[in-house]
């Protein structure tokens, strides 16, 4: 049976929050060339809080709130040029937001409080991570004979939300 003095207490509590929105529209041009696009919006978010008591070790808390809103655009094309070719392109840009915030503390007490480097801990952290992506591709494939084909493209990414150098990406494809 858990001591239910008051020196002893637990608390928890989480709450989440998912929301997403999907528009997409199918589009045939012609009988050899369609499209589909794509736009959306998701928002993610959680908090979480805590309190734990027990004066003969710790006292403690934490605190946190998270969050994730992206919203974007896609399209992708095909054309079947002929029999023995198909051509595809399409381009994505999206927007991110990211938040987290994060709370903490500490306060040992009893047989710890009598250790001579004994911590009293106290964090926070506040993080807002922002930007955008964007991604165009090509692809061409070609049949080459009845059991041969040929599957050729490049793909280029962006990203404004990582460092200069790592943020932008070259993507040869190939295969047969």
């Amino acid at each position: 049976t858990p001591d239910a003095s008051p020196s002893r207490s637990e608390r928890a509590r989480s709450d989440t929050d998912n929301n997403q929105f999907w528009l997409k529209v199918d589009s045939e041009w012609s009988p050899d060339l369609s499209s589909r696009s794509l736009a959306y919006a998701t928002s993610f978010s959680a908090r979480r809080r805590g309190a734990v008591a027990d004066d003969d070790e710790i006292v403690g808390s934490v605190d946190d709130a998270r969050a994730l809103d992206a919203h974007g655009v896609k399209q992708d094309w095909k054309w079947d040029v002929s029999e023995r070719q198909l051509l595809e392109w399409g381009f994505g840009a999206e927007q991110l937001e990211g938040r987290y915030a994060y709370a903490s503390a500490v306060d040992l007490r009893g047989v710890l409080a009598t250790l001579e480097a004994q911590p009293t801990r106290a964090r926070a952290h506040a993080l807002a991570p922002h930007g955008e992506s964007y991604g165009v591709y090509v692809s061409d494939r070609v049949r080459l004979g009845d059991r041969a084909v040929a599957d050729l493209g490049v793909r280029w990414d962006k990203q404004t939300y990582l460092p200069p150098g790592a943020d932008e990406q070259f993507s040869p494809r190939g295969r047969f």
